[in-house]
């Protein structure tokens, strides 16, 4: 007969399992009469196993398949043999052979016609299933930051009185007594531990998986947050009506500057915009009330729009504005703010506790899209720094080869930001470019420490 050459088609059919278990599914063809793999189909196999780190492989199940050419006996053993062949490549791959599983049917399950040529090439082959530990991309990112990972700063008071702290990073914090209560409702006026996490750096933001996007909406970002607080153990919420201040410790970019809340959805936290027709039932900011230091006599917000307003002097918050519906409340000395001009900081109230951050939407002007080619084995996490806007967005797979970037401002210079895994070595890839409407990209990632990551990551910063 007609030799024909082997081939691999490696179909990644994954599925979720108990534990945060999935299942690769692959096929290995052979030629008429042979059971040894083809350099070709070994290299695509070795594909697999640099994807598929050989401590997480839990199970391996090896079927061996033959068409019906030949006797029944002879087709047994033939499929044994392809069957062992396989098993082997697994095994020199650092695979344990007591995770190994093989079986071997001869001609007894065709999975097409052995009428003809094409369809007995289809039933001479060997079935793999790889049943490994959950390796997705949030599993994966989050192993590669873990010596990243920002610590908690931990803050103590007593319930019944106001708490007021600064974070090392320079975020302010002040909450009124009696503010905190469980869960299920019940006030507390005993000691309240909080725990404090600060965002601000573009590195920290991509070690901890935080972009800047509402739903698909672009926003840049004045800092980032993330705020709990217990009481023995138990996990408090703020009562209703009880407003934390928040000062964050970048200057106000615009006067548009709103607070998020975040929301977890699909292990990602997506920003919520906290309306002010919320504030009322307790949710969060109420956009008319908003605190302002450093400044004179400003266009101050009031409901969105700007009036102009002159601050009074004195007052119980030295240093501090606080406007609601264009009334000033509190003031400070004028003597020592005279020759300041511009406000410095945006301070947010919120009844929520957890992710927040004070952000605003980017204009929404001439948007394109980018696509950008990666390594389909890698697959890596891919994002886009804007400097100028600190803002940090994530792409969409389209296949494995493409990443996909929607409704992004054309003309902008960025930074393509990839980081991925394979087996025990990191990969990281970052490349600066002006976005161009129609003009795909490619990423190339190289291995990595982690320590190099760390000192490529800060880089982010400057």
């Amino acid at each position: 007969m007609k030799k024909i050459f082997a081939f691999l088609v490696i179909g990644l059919l994954f599925a979720n399992a108990l534990f945060a278990q999935k299942t690769v599914k692959t096929t290995v063809y052979f030629d008429h009469d042979k059971y040894s793999v083809q350099e070709a189909s070994k290299a695509r196999l070795d594909s697999v196993f640099k994807t598929l780190n050989s401590e997480s492989i839990i199970a391996v199940s090896i079927s061996g398949h033959t068409d019906a050419d030949g006797t029944n006996g002879y087709n047994d053993t033939l499929s044994h043999n392809r069957a062992k062949t396989v098993s082997d490549l697994f095994i020199s791959n650092g695979i344990e052979k007591n995770k190994i599983k093989i079986e071997y049917f001869g001609e007894t399950k065709p999975v097409a016609t052995n009428e003809t040529n094409p369809g007995k090439q289809k039933n001479r082959r060997v079935e793999i299933n790889i049943t490994f530990t959950d390796t997705s991309k949030e599993a994966i990112m989050t192993d590669i930051f873990s010596e990243m990972k920002k610590e908690s700063q931990s803050f103590k008071s007593s319930g019944s009185q106001e708490i007021s702290f600064i974070g090392k990073e320079g975020t302010k914090i002040t909450i009124p007594a009696y503010a905190f209560e469980t869960l299920d409702g019940k006030k507390v006026t005993g000691e309240i531990k909080i725990e404090l996490k600060e965002f601000y750096k573009i590195s920290d933001m991509i070690a901890a998986g935080l972009t800047t996007a509402a739903d698909s909406d672009q926003l840049e970002t004045g800092g980032m947050i993330y705020i709990e607080a217990t009481s023995g153990g138990q996990k408090l919420k703020l009562t209703s009506g009880a407003l934390m201040e928040i000062v964050f410790k970048n200057k106000t970019v615009s006067d548009s500057m709103g607070l998020f809340t975040g929301e977890e959805e699909n292990n990602k936290i997506n920003w919520k915009l906290q309306h002010a027709e919320n504030a009322a039932k307790g949710d969060s900011l109420n956009l008319t009330e908003k605190y302002l230091s450093m400044g004179t006599s400003q266009e101050s917000p009031v409901n969105g729009m700007f009036s102009k307003t002159t601050l009074s002097t004195g007052g119980s918050r030295k240093g501090m504005t606080k406007i609601t519906g264009g009334v000033v409340q509190y003031g400070y000395d004028s003597a020592t703010t005279a020759k300041n001009n511009t406000f410095n900081n945006l301070i947010l109230s919120s009844n929520k506790l957890g992710w927040l951050n004070c952000d605003h939407f980017t204009p929404r002007q001439n948007l394109t899209n980018l696509v950008i080619k990666v390594d389909p084995v890698l697959k890596p996490s891919v994002r886009l720094v804007f400097k100028s806007l600190n803002s940090i967005m994530e792409g969409y797979y389209y296949n494995d080869d493409y990443v996909v970037f929607n409704n992004i401002p054309a003309g902008k210079k960025v930074i393509i930001v990839g980081y991925g895994k394979i087996g025990n070595d990191t990969y990281y890839a970052a490349k600066s470019i002006i976005i161009t409407k129609d003009k795909p990209e490619s990423l190339e990632l190289s291995k990595i420490t982690v320590i190099a990551l760390a000192d490529e990551l800060t880089k982010l910063d400057k």
